[in-house]
């Protein structure tokens, strides 16, 4: 059996089937897999790719997309790497209302015993978690909640995050919390 790796691209012209030659081509490649001909790949960036633009652009809802991600990633003539933690993100990503992003990470950290820092937490834009970075408060290195304030971001910068790094590291790195 011949291996393929989808794309973004021929994802959203079999799903949306808003161009129709695309959209012809794509629905064979499909059909094809379904009978056996090819098994399919899915990469986790491209799954990323596909559900910010079937959001963003063509305007579906969260649940909707996730849905479709999942019947996707769930179908047997498609392998994914990382399945279950996968899964698990699309789930937190519909249900709880968390960028994918989070949503994976959470999976991920779920699936290997991983847990996030209690003193590290991410920049967001949404409205539910913006301004929320405060990455060493006792030792100075609060960051500001816009990209263009950030300072530390640029390599020529003499006190920047690498120093909170730097310090943080000296006392043992980051400890797991419950």
């Amino acid at each position: 059996m011949k291996r393929l790796i989808l794309d973004t691209n021929l994802l959203v012209r079999f799903l949306v089937q808003d161009d129709a030659k695309q959209a012809v081509a794509a629905t064979k490649l499909i059909n094809d897999a379904q009978i056996g001909v090819y098994e399919l790949l899915l990469d986790r960036m491209v799954l990323a790719d596909l559900v910010y633009v079937l959001i963003s652009h063509y305007k579906r809802t969260r649940v909707d997309v996730a849905n479709t991600a999942l019947a996707i990633v769930r179908s047997p003539y498609v392998r994914v790497e990382q399945e279950p933690e996968l899964i698990d993100s699309l789930l937190r990503f519909r249900d709880q209302g968390v960028d994918l992003v989070d949503a994976w990470l959470a999976a991920t950290g779920a699936s290997s015993g991983a847990w996030r820092s209690p003193r590290l937490t991410a920049i967001s834009t949404s409205s539910k978690t913006s301004n929320v970075m405060n990455r060493r408060p006792d030792k100075g290195c609060e960051l500001p909640p816009t990209a263009p304030e950030m300072p530390w971001a640029k390599p020529s910068s003499s006190v920047g995050w690498e120093s909170c790094w730097t310090e943080r590291s000296k006392t043992g790195g980051i400890e797991p919390t419950a």
